[in-house]
């Protein structure tokens, strides 16, 4: 037997020998190794002949034209196959690549087709992504990847659809598709996992998430020191840190002064160091070498506000006024100088004219982020001079605008709930504090917006929603930013451990009438989950305080109260007195305080003071709920016995 030989017209001739299967099996290998024209030419020859299925060779025609991408003779072969093998196990895989080498619009219809009819999932999945592809669907993507979730196209799909995500209008749909980019990058294919993670870093980077995107921009220099987007990794990390404030962290990253966004940073970074001259120097630098440099205008700003920050510096009012008010009027200058000089203005206190520059700067600069931000700086501004009605206004244009920052943006939403508040439109305001509590509000204006968001539901008589709302509030630590009155006050409505959380925190105070009251809140509390030996402690101590607040009153009583169960009817006694002394104007308290005297007396078997105490109940407060029992001491007790 002729031995195969590399060469094709070997091959050729082999074909006089060698038995059709083998011949085909050869031919494959030629396929395997990418010699789709040699390949093609065996299938062609065996295209016919017995002993070789015929819809095999068929398939590896249309495979074969597909490999030397000849999409005519791709659909033409497919066309064959079909005409006569349309029920062959192989049929849907020729229909798709039947498809995909038609023009766009032929990809399109055929396409949506085998998606509409075909079984095979895994094909229908690849269909999808090529369809997606076309048309840029993120949907179909999402589709592809929940079809066949462990096929060969879902992880290209999930980092498509992710990459979709990312540029959406919407945050919460960003998010989704940050978290898929995320998954990618610990996932199994190391390339995908590259790209997804520089993706995710510059996505979060133009998110304004500079620590995040510093982070993993950190990662991927470490994970590929040697890719071809290190340089743009480089600088990116640099802008990051810069942007993030961290500004030693940014300089680490300016190794060469013959690249413009690394000078840039450098000047950049040394200024907010307080590096004046090495910024200066850089500065300098940066023009010589990119005087055309897309960072020009913030290096010449840089320059001119030298002047400034040494005048902010040594503290100096006027030079601060004088040398921004220079700057906002330097060629080239623009919003973000303006804004600077009126808060110079508003630092040396001459708020009515930095509320105007505030104003000269939404109007000179309509549409911008700039003039958005001095709308909304304006409106903070009448909001410290208790302006309600006016700031709201502001807030409300800065907020129309939508130029605002994420930050600002519900920052504005929570002044402009409060501003309308305080102006008397109480429904409106809640409203826009329950919208702000949704964006990504400061931790500490977030608590404030749902405290005020509860009060209104309380006072509204939506009382378990209230309640619900304070419990969480407390639980994640806003009794810090509460005021003592309000602590107190929720403390009451509260049970339990929200409860006494309430009350710790009033028991810690400089004070002495609020950690009377927080005593006295606590051992309201005990006294109520039946842990008499701490009420009576909460209570001796709110005791010891030296003021007398509205809540002494039923402390004293309580107190003695649980004195005589304790049996110290010495404590009770005294306790006793007090509370009869603190509760002059209510009848009922002072009849239980002697009335519990009496039975203090008889615990010591002093029955002369217990019918001396029984009588004054009788006698005065012959109403109450206690004569009863004040005549049944007496009648036990009598004189006679």
């Amino acid at each position: 037997m002729i031995l195969f030989a590399s060469s094709l017209s070997h091959l050729l001739f082999a074909a006089l020998v060698v038995a059709p299967a083998d011949r085909l099996s050869m031919a494959d290998r030629l396929f395997g190794r990418g010699d789709f024209a040699a390949a093609k030419r065996e299938y062609l020859a065996l295209k016919g002949v017995s002993g070789v299925d015929e819809a095999d060779v068929l398939y590896r025609l249309v495979a074969s034209s597909e490999g030397l991408k000849d999409l005519a003779e791709t659909r033409k072969q497919a066309d064959q196959f079909l005409s006569r093998f349309a029920s062959h196990s192989l049929a849907g895989r020729v229909r798709l690549m039947k498809a995909l080498a038609g023009n766009d619009a032929q990809k399109k219809e055929e396409l949506s087709d085998f998606i509409r009819d075909a079984a095979d999932t895994s094909l229908r999945a690849e269909a999808m992504f090529h369809l997606a592809r076309l048309t840029s669907d993120a949907a179909l993507y999402e589709r592809c990847r929940k079809l066949d979730p462990k096929g060969r196209y879902a992880p290209y799909a999930s980092f498509k659809f992710a990459s979709f995500c990312i540029a959406d209008k919407d945050p919460a749909v960003r998010r989704k598709g940050l978290a898929e980019l995320m998954e990618i990058v610990y996932g199994k294919d190391p390339a995908l996992a590259k790209d997804a993670l520089y993706l995710a870093a510059v996505h979060s980077y133009r998110e304004g998430r500079y620590g995040e995107s510093v982070a993993l921009l950190k990662r991927y220099m470490k994970l590929h020191p040697g890719d071809s987007r290190i340089v743009e990794v480089n600088r990116l990390a640099s802008l990051s840190e810069l942007m993030a404030g961290r500004y030693s962290q940014a300089l680490s990253f300016c190794t060469d002064d013959n690249d413009e966004t690394l000078l840039f940073v450098k000047a950049m970074a040394n200024d907010n160091l307080g590096e004046k001259a090495a910024a200066s120097k850089a500065a300098k630098e940066y023009i010589e070498k990119f005087p055309q440099g897309a960072n020009l205008q913030s290096i010449n700003l840089l320059i001119a506000r030298t002047e400034f920050d040494e005048a902010v510096k040594t503290k100096d009012t006027a030079k601060i006024l004088e040398s921004s008010r220079r700057a906002a009027l330097l060629p080239g200058s623009g919003a973000a100088d303006k804004l600077r000089y009126a808060w110079a203005l508003e630092a040396a206190g001459k708020i009515q004219e930095a509320e105007e520059s505030y104003a000269a700067v939404s109007r000179d600069f309509p549409g911008s982020h700039d003039a958005a931000e001095a709308t909304y700086r304006r409106a903070m501004s009448l909001l410290r001079r208790e302006k309600w009605q006016a700031a709201e206004l502001s807030l409300a244009e800065a907020l129309s605008t939508g130029k605002l920052t994420n930050e600002r943006k519900a920052l504005a939403l929570y002044w402009r709930g409060v501003s309308s508040v305080r102006s008397g439109h109480s429904e409106k305001g809640i409203e826009y504090l329950k919208e702000a509590v949704k964006t990504s509000l400061p931790l500490d204006e977030a608590r404030e917006a749902r405290l005020m968001i509860a009060d209104a539901d309380f006072n509204a008589g939506r009382t378990l929603e209230a309640k619900k709302e304070y419990s969480l509030l407390i639980r994640e630590g806003a009794l810090v930013r509460m005021s003592a009155a309000k602590t107190l006050a929720v403390g009451r409505i509260l049970e339990g451990e929200d409860a006494k959380l309430c009350a710790q925190s009033l028991i810690k105070s400089d004070s002495p009438q609020w950690r009377q009251a927080g005593f006295a809140l606590l051992g309201e509390i005990e006294d109520g989950e039946g842990a008499f030996g701490a009420a009576i402690y909460s209570y001796t101590k709110a005791m010891e305080e030296p003021c007398v607040t509205e809540s002494l009153a039923k402390v004293a009583l309580r107190l003695g109260v649980l004195e005589v169960r304790g049996g110290d009817s010495k404590k009770a006694e005294k306790a006793l007195k007090k509370a009869i002394e603190l509760n002059a104007a209510n009848g009922e308290a002072r009849a239980e305080a002697y009335l519990t005297l009496a039975r203090a007396s008889l615990m010591r078997n002093d029955v002369e003071s217990a019918r001396a105490y029984a009588t004054v109940v009788t006698a005065l407060f012959d109403k109450t709920k206690f004569a009863a029992e004040a005549e049944k001491i007496l009648k036990e007790n009598s004189e006679e016995r």
